[in-house]
């Protein structure tokens, strides 16, 4: 494991959203034309993965595993912790075939939650931001996150977007890193915000969206969704109420 100080010099300190272990969804490896680092479980003899695949004990929060005993998925320690400082652990999702988000709204009170919702569910109007997890599909699971979902307010950082200029949008690309506020593209409406960096010319693009599924290997391009928009009712103009405090890492081998 990394001591803090070399990850905090690459990856810079802030309060966004942390994970106390590794985030697939921010740090992707490619290999051989696009393979998403995954955490896959081996298929048993009646379709459900071996016994052995992951016990519970050892894995991290947003850990997906196979319950021995009682023969079934579940995840480890789901757990939100709020910008008010309050948490809460979720409960267990509905398994299918699916891609899993854990969505966190705020209502008009200024109250958090967290929800799981998949990636072919509408979004609720009070979305503040959501976070893909995994992805079950003939019982092999891909796991895009994992680690305590530390939700922070806006504020200083990375990915800042204020008075029309980002600025600090820091990526990884290969073993080169990257500042591109300066040839990144405005908003254009209230929602989520993720970029697409395309791996042939190590090009990127602001587009709106969250991440369902982070690559996509047809066009050898992966995502990573780094900002929140919502109109402030008062000047009735943008205002980002989030954004991604550790820097996208795109690994990719030749």
């Amino acid at each position: 494991m990394a001591d803090n100080g070399t990850f905090e010099d690459i990856h810079g300190s802030g309060s966004g959203t942390i994970q106390t272990g590794p985030d697939f969804g921010t740090i992707i490896g490619i290999d051989n034309g696009l393979k998403a680092v995954a955490a896959q479980a081996l298929n048993g003899g009646s379709g459900a993965p071996n016994n052995d695949v992951m016990r519970a004990e050892r894995a991290l929060s947003f850990s997906v595993y196979w319950d021995v005993q009682e023969q079934k998925y579940k995840v480890h320690d789901p757990t939100v912790i709020f910008p008010d400082g309050k948490s809460t652990t979720m409960e267990q999702p509905t398994f299918s075939a699916e891609t899993f988000l854990v969505e966190i709204t705020r209502n008009s009170s200024g109250v958090y939650a967290a929800a799981w919702k998949t990636s072919t569910e509408t979004p609720s109007n009070d979305r503040i931001m959501a976070v893909t997890v995994f992805k079950l599909l003939n019982s092999v699971v891909t796991q895009y996150h994992t680690g305590v979902i530390v939700v922070s307010s806006a504020g200083s950082g990375l990915w800042r977007f204020a008075n029309g200029t980002w600025s600090n949008c820091k990526i990884q690309v290969g073993y080169n890193i990257l500042d591109v506020s300066g040839s990144l593209g405005n908003p254009s409406a209230a929602g989520s915000y993720r970029i697409a960096v395309n791996l042939s010319d190590d090009s990127v693009t602001l587009e709106p969206g969250s991440v369902s599924d982070p690559v996509n290997i047809e066009t050898n391009t992966v995502y990573f969704h780094v900002a929140d928009f919502q109109i402030d009712n008062e000047t009735g103009q943008l205002k980002q109420t989030w954004s991604v405090d550790a820097m996208p890492v795109a690994y990719k081998y030749v």
